[in-house]
């Protein structure tokens, strides 16, 4: 569903004839230390930390962005000089190309903090790959410009040294180059970018080593560099790396023997897109010079900007100027952007968060979605919204943190080491200014070998329910936490059941005013049969339909053990 959007522009303080655009996007971190630079990839541990893997024009660069305000590196790998470096992840492994000389390099990331080059294969026979992409269903690796065309390995057979599968270079094309320059494969389809030809073609490999032409279509500006298609296999995003009035366009893919271009992203004027990324119903852009640019695409016939951070200061066009790769896929929802002259940069996309006109500022978002009340000391936490500028305090639970406690980055965005607490389950945060004090957002403290919490809010009307499958064991005593947001005026009632002990809980305003709203329920032992824990609740209320306020709206629960 598409968001209403309202673009927060800024524009840093510069001279009046050169200006950073920055729209909805917060810098968290950068790092700038390797000279020139070209693309950037993600891997994540099986612990949950986070990598980046930026290309430099010496070499590879691995960067730890775990804690996205103080990203460092870890690794520096030196390689084949190169302005062109492309990288890809599979499993443990990052695979890195050039296409000025060599193979593949494999760099094993058992130890993330200690990777180590274990091989570097097809040396002789691919000799330059210009970009690399893998499908990840499968484990195929697709080395795109090479000198024998399109080549693919096997990874699931061998990931270090894997064979050779078959390769490609226009075979059922007609009176084509063939080169490919980029591919994007899901679902056994994958989606090639023909630069020299202008094409858009889409390759059925569901069927290695065999390879037939599905369809094809010309790009939007006769010159495909890139493309990425969406996970339902409808959309497809095209870039051309020339200017042009649809040089990054929409396609539908629903036929996919006859792809339609149905609008155009393209920025006009003398800019150049680079490499676009969809992730759910946005696209992810990097835009050279423009730098990184964001779009809503729930609706494909009407793509609507939603954010923008400009790496580079505007001047005569330059093709090799400005961001030159994203990953926007990383599970924090953070996006890595790699710009050509000023290296890493770690970026997080905002939704905005309007005031409600009394001054007072409005939060709309908590990073991370939960913690655990052990482990990481003082571990950040990240809070959006709007009109932060001016905060003063933080309410976190029952401890306030004051100014120097807490960091305010921008208008949108605000960072605090979290506070000590005793208590566990949902802890309700506010932030506070001259006007007011915010509505609450909740983060829910994870409970040592305790269940998955829940911390998303539902939307409940009067008489509807919700279910939430948390994961659990048979036997287990449970608390059920809930908050109502905001508190009802008038008595209601809560219906929940675990398993197949139903009960019911009269909510009168004075029982729901503690902290944050926060209710705690007594222990509840889930029954010795249960595969699991289900919670089932339903809204009810007290008193005749027409007296029912239409201040009843979500509900948030957690479940916690003693």
């Amino acid at each position: 569903m598409r968001l209403a959007y309202a673009l927060a522009l800024v524009c840093l303080s510069l001279p009046a004839s050169a200006q950073l655009v920055i729209e909805n996007v917060t810098k968290l971190s950068q790092l700038d230390d390797h000279g020139d630079y070209n693309d950037v990839w993600g891997y994540v541990a099986p612990d949950g930390r986070e990598y980046a893997i930026v290309g430099g024009q010496e070499g590879v660069l691995i960067v730890n962005a775990s804690d996205p305000l103080a990203a460092y590196e870890v690794a520096w790998f030196p390689g084949v000089s190169c302005i062109w470096r492309d990288i890809k992840t599979w499993q443990q492994y990052v695979y890195v190309v050039n296409d000025c000389a060599g193979g593949v390099v494999v760099i094993d990331m058992s130890n993330p903090e200690a990777p180590v080059i274990v091989n570097e294969f097809g040396l002789s026979f691919l000799q330059h790959v210009h970009n690399v992409q893998i499908d990840t269903q499968t484990g195929k690796l697709y080395a795109c410009g090479s000198a024998q065309g399109m080549v693919i390995y096997n990874l699931a057979a061998n990931p270090v040294n894997p064979p050779k599968v078959t390769q490609w270079k226009g075979q059922g094309l007609s009176l084509v180059n063939g080169y490919v320059h980029d591919v994007h494969v899901y679902d056994g389809v994958a989606h090639a970018g023909l630069i020299y030809d202008g094409l858009y073609v889409l390759l059925d490999v569901d069927s290695l080593p065999a390879i037939s032409v599905i369809g094809f279509k010309s790009s939007g500006a006769d010159f495909t560099h890139s493309t990425w298609v969406d996970t339902q296999s409808q959309v497809t995003v095209v870039a051309d790396e020339t200017t042009g009035e649809r040089n990054l366009a929409l396609f539908d893919i629903s036929t996919p023997s006859a792809p339609v271009l149905v609008s155009s992203l393209a920025q006009g004027g003398a800019t150049v897109p680079h490499n676009p990324y969809i992730r759910g119903e946005q696209v992810h852009v990097a835009y050279y010079e423009l730098g990184y640019v964001a779009y809503d695409i729930s609706d494909p016939l009407a793509p609507l900007q939603i954010g923008r951070y400009d790496t580079t200061l505007d001047g005569p066009p330059q093709l090799l100027d400005g961001a030159w790769g994203c990953y926007p896929f990383s599970p924090s929802g953070f996006v890595y952007l790699s710009d050509i002259k000023n290296g890493f940069y770690l970026l997080k996309l905002n939704t905005p968060c309007p005031t409600d006109g009394s001054g007072r500022p409005s939060l709309c978002e908590v990073w991370p979605g939960k913690l655990p009340t052990t482990g990481q000391a003082a571990p950040k936490v990240l809070l959006s919204g709007g009109g932060l500028l001016g905060t003063t305090a933080v309410h976190v639970g029952p401890v306030t943190l004051g100014p120097g406690a807490f960091t305010v980055l921008d208008d949108q965005v605000l960072a605090f080491a979290m506070p000590a607490l005793a208590q566990t389950g949902m802890v309700a945060i506010t932030v506070e200014n001259a006007s007011g004090v915010s509505d609450p957002l909740y983060l829910p403290l994870q409970v040592p070998g305790g269940p998955e919490l829940d911390s998303g809010a539902s939307a409940v009307a009067v008489g509807g329910s919700i279910t939430h499958v948390l994961d659990s064991d048979p036997g287990d005593l449970q608390f059920l936490a809930f908050s109502l947001a905001p508190v009802p005026s008038h008595a209601s009632k809560v219906h929940f059941a675990i398993g197949d002990s139903f009960t019911s809980l009269f909510l009168l305003p004075a029982l729901v005013a503690g902290p944050g709203g926060v209710t705690t329920l007594p222990g509840l032992q889930v029954p010795a049969a249960a595969a699991g824990l289900t919670v089932y609740w339903q809204f009810a209320a007290v008193g005749t339909p027409a007296s029912y306020p239409a201040d009843v709206s979500n509900v948030t629960i957690s479940v916690i053990e003693p």
